[in-house]
């Protein structure tokens, strides 16, 4: 809470009830924080200086007081925190420093629309979550209007511009991704519900996960006395978009230049079938093969492949 300097009352005696000003009444406060009650009655025609306020801050127990001159019946507490619960009590003091019986009012600060809804950043949660979902977090730049937010409207889209939204009471988000290695962009923006104030959105770019590619799978193996053709299938681009780089295929007992065979894979969204032949080996031989998929992230699990080359005729 701001820190206010309230008007000492130098000194209020009880005095007699003939000397005491009926009770204010009609209090209340506005939008603005305009606190306004109406003229206390005056049976006994005593003479009213002030209208003393006691304002009790219920949140942080705090009470501080504040006068007005006699013909003024409100006053603005511009500086009370927007949506915090406060408790009004106005008396009338007599010349003769008597105060009144008080009239009561106790209510919540509404937020204003100068309420500060910027957003200080949006980040990812690195040591949050699993390997198949963003999580982010983010903060009011400031505590101003902090209270008065009711939800965080979110907005998440990839590079295929599908645009998700949702709204969350917490300053934290968390979402599935569809593909590995895919770029997010997020918005996010603080909402009051009521009235209806929306802070600007605050849009970060986030990129996904990186992961190894899943085996490959074998379509075909082919043989001839002295060679061998595989056709392997890659994961497709739809499930994993991390880059892929190369098929790796060690036979065992194969010529030393065919041992270990790097295939190269130039990547696109199709992904073709990879076509790698062995040559050099020996007729009606069996021969063991470990292949694997690599891609920007790593390489894949081995599979094995056993065939046998033809015998001559």
């Amino acid at each position: 809470m701001k820190v206010f300097a309230p008007t000492l009352l130098v000194a209020i005696f009880l005095a007699s009830s003939n000397a005491v000003c009926s009770q204010v009444s009609n209090v209340v406060l506005s939008s603005n924080y305009s606190l306004s009650w109406s003229e206390a009655s005056n049976p006994n025609n005593c003479t009213i200086n002030n209208y003393v306020v006691e304002v009790l801050d219920t949140e942080d127990s705090t009470i501080f007081q504040v006068q007005t001159v006699t013909n003024i019946l409100h006053y603005n507490f511009n500086f009370l925190d927007m949506c915090k619960s406060y408790s009004f009590n106005v008396h009338a003091l007599t010349s003769e420093f008597v105060l009144g019986p008080a009239d009561s009012y106790s209510a919540t600060t509404e937020p204003l629309d100068s309420a500060n809804l910027t957003l200080a950043y949006v980040e990812l949660d690195e040591n949050e979550g699993s390997d198949d979902a963003i999580e982010i977090s983010w903060d009011l730049a400031s505590d101003e209007a902090s209270r008065c937010v009711t939800s965080y409207r979110v907005v998440y889209w990839d590079e295929r511009n599908n645009a998700q939204e949702d709204f969350v009471t917490s300053k934290s988000f968390a979402f599935e991704e569809e593909a590995a290695c895919r770029n997010y962009t997020v918005q996010v923006s603080a909402i009051i519900g009521n009235p209806n104030i929306e802070g600007p959105r605050l849009t970060t770019e986030f990129p996904g996960h990186s992961k190894v590619p899943e085996v490959p799978t074998s379509i075909d193996v082919s043989t001839t006395p002295d060679s061998v053709t595989m056709i392997w299938k890659v994961e497709s681009y739809e499930t994993n978009l991390c880059t892929m780089l190369a098929l790796n295929v060690r036979t065992l007992g194969a010529p030393n230049d065919e041992t270990d065979l790097r295939v190269l894979i130039t990547d696109d969204v199709l992904r073709p079938d990879v076509i790698v032949t062995l040559t050099g080996l020996s007729p009606n031989t069996v021969y063991t093969s470990y292949v694997n998929a690599e891609n920007e992230a790593g390489t894949s699990k081995e599979v094995t492949v056993i065939f046998q080359t033809d015998d001559i005729e």
